[in-house]
């Protein structure tokens, strides 16, 4: 079974990705916000699952989001979470769950942990950086959490092998080799390797 996600297109379903080809159906489409930028699945409890809204790369026909909205179901239904209805969540990047079931969310307005399900968020934007726009985050088979920051503006790359209780000021920078954007850079896991593609 296999979800995706469209930015103004809800969340979609097949259950055979190996068909050719695949047959999909929605999972919804009358979410309080159709804007999905990002999925995620609890790897420590299968059943739950996430998904974050808002176009992020301020492109002129963005599509604004609302949060992040649960499933405890396997996306049969969701929930969207009360703590995250604020500005800062209007347009998230990415959501990732780590092998203990915490939650991350990197945005426009920064990078936000929860350890108890979204019930509450901690912010945990790395500290020192000359911009807190959020393009893309990973964690790698080693359980590092990488994140890369800038959006039109100057790119910086951050990461910490502590993720469940990094602070602010402890994440750790690339001492070389990092490549140079002013636009933004993506970033892949491939075990413990990481890419970054500006």
């Amino acid at each position: 079974t296999v979800f995706i996600g469209g930015v103004n297109g809800g969340i979609w379903k097949t259950t055979n990705i190996t068909a050719s080809p695949a047959t999909w159906t929605f999972v919804n489409d009358f979410f309080s916000n159709m804007a999905i930028t990002g999925i995620c699945q609890n790897p420590a409890a299968p059943a739950t699952m996430y998904f974050c809204t808002g176009e992020w790369p301020f492109n002129l026909d963005a599509v604004a989001g609302d949060g992040i909205f649960k499933s405890t179901n396997g996306g049969v239904t969701w929930v969207q979470l009360a703590s995250t209805t604020g500005t800062n969540f209007d347009f998230c990047s990415k959501i990732l769950c780590d092998a203990s079931g915490n939650v991350y969310v990197s945005t426009r307005s920064g990078v936000y942990r929860s350890t108890d399900g979204g019930t509450s968020w901690t912010t945990i934007t790395p500290s020192g950086l000359s911009t807190s726009r959020f393009s893309d985050m990973e964690i790698s088979s080693t359980g590092r959490l990488h994140v890369s920051a800038g959006q039109f503006s100057t790119c910086a790359y951050r990461y910490t092998d502590a993720p469940s209780t990094v602070a602010a000021g402890t994440w750790t920078s690339a001492t070389s080799g990092y490549p140079a954007s002013t636009i933004r850079i993506e970033l892949g896991c491939n075990g413990s390797t990481l890419y970054a593609l500006p």
